[in-house]
């Protein structure tokens, strides 16, 4: 039978319990992966995810995306952000999208910026 050690009401944070260092690792797998995502500008605020999944999907089955909507009228705020799983289906979206006529609109394809 296992002795059980008298607990004291003492808080002990996550990343000093059993090791250290757990915080600092989960919050680096939280970042954001901008080494494989592409911003692009100028759409049309009648664009929906639906369209948005259409215009990339030649270049690539989009990980996650991001349609920027504004909240009270929910049109496109005319940018979104694509991540794929690879550089070159990255390379291969922006050298197509950039400067691409769009429903009436040229668009604007770029890798995105680093987090701060």
């Amino acid at each position: 039978m296992t002795e059980l050690k008298p607990q004291g009401s003492k808080y002990v944070p996550p990343d000093m319990r059993d090791g250290g260092s757990k915080r600092e690792d989960s919050m680096q797998m939280q970042r954001r992966d901008d080494t494989t995502a592409i911003r692009i500008s100028n759409l049309s605020e009648s664009t929906t995810d639906a369209d948005l999944v259409d215009l990339v999907k030649p270049f690539g089955i989009p990980r996650k995306f991001y349609l920027a909507k504004d909240k009270k009228t929910k049109l496109c705020k005319r940018f979104a952000y694509v991540h794929f799983q690879y550089r070159v289906e990255v390379a291969a979206a922006i050298a197509t999208l950039n400067g691409h006529n769009y429903e009436y609109h040229i668009l604007n394809a770029d890798w995105t910026k680093p987090q701060q």
